[in-house]
């Protein structure tokens, strides 16, 4: 037992470091309105996939305002469910592949690290995680506080920031608006769907190197509440 709760201290502690680096580095990508317009509900049942291989064109709009960022970075708001991976690839360890689903305020997040998965169950509104771990069928409930707010800063977290506009690339088909900011010595490049308002690629430069987070297969199908229930009969150990 005592073997199990280290694993799940220790899982619960990368997926805070992915959920913290995914908040900061989208912006909006987990935060979802409980009142999605017409445009959101023609995008839940569209579905978008990023092709495994990536092309990449630069194309200079200099002329960008503000308004027209925060109108971009809006638009992830209106998105009512979505799907995606997220692939973090970090010096001197092997990328890992996160995938996301987020259905209002509930997310549920799937890794598998050095041949160990886990599954996060969040939920923004009680502002708690559960990482399960399927087969070991035990669980830990842990308070999530800090991931709730970087959540609720929204696209705040991104304009407060004063990032410069690069102008747009095109990546895998989908245009999108490139910034760039300075935070602590650190640079943060980012391209931002313009259609969506939401990251494709986030890359974090610092003393230790460079960071790179990609998010692919958008999908913006529905998702059933199911999806971010824990399964009946595992065992779960509260945190302290």
């Amino acid at each position: 037992m005592e073997r199990k709760i280290t694993w799940l201290i220790m899982i619960c502690l990368m997926v805070s470091i992915l959920v913290l680096a995914s908040c900061t580095a989208s912006g909006t990508a987990n935060v979802t309105s409980n009142t999605p317009s017409a445009t959101a509900t023609s995008a839940a049942t569209t579905t978008q996939t990023t092709p495994s291989k990536t092309s990449t064109t630069t194309t200079t709009n200099p002329t960008a305002s503000d308004d027209n960022l925060a109108n971009i970075l809006g638009l992830a708001q209106k998105i009512p469910a979505m799907k995606y991976d997220m692939v973090m690839t970090t010096p001197g360890v092997s990328p890992i592949t996160t995938t996301t689903w987020v259905k209002n305020t509930k997310m549920k997040m799937e890794t598998t690290a050095q041949g160990l998965s886990s599954i996060v169950f969040i939920d923004q509104v009680a502002k708690t995680a559960v990482t399960y771990m399927p087969t070991e069928n035990i669980a830990m409930k842990m308070n999530f506080d800090q991931a709730q707010k970087s959540v609720a800063q929204g696209t705040n977290t991104i304009e407060q920031n004063n990032p410069k506009n690069l102008g747009t690339e095109t990546i895998d088909g989908k245009t999108c608006v490139v910034l760039e900011y300075t935070v602590s010595s650190a640079t943060t490049k980012m391209w931002i769907w313009k259609d969506r308002g939401l990251p494709v690629k986030v890359e974090t430069t610092s003393a230790t190197g460079t960071t790179l987070i990609e998010y692919k297969n958008y999908d913006f199908s529905d998702i059933p509440d199911s999806m971010f229930t824990l399964p009946e009969g595992v065992q779960v150990i509260l945190t302290p």
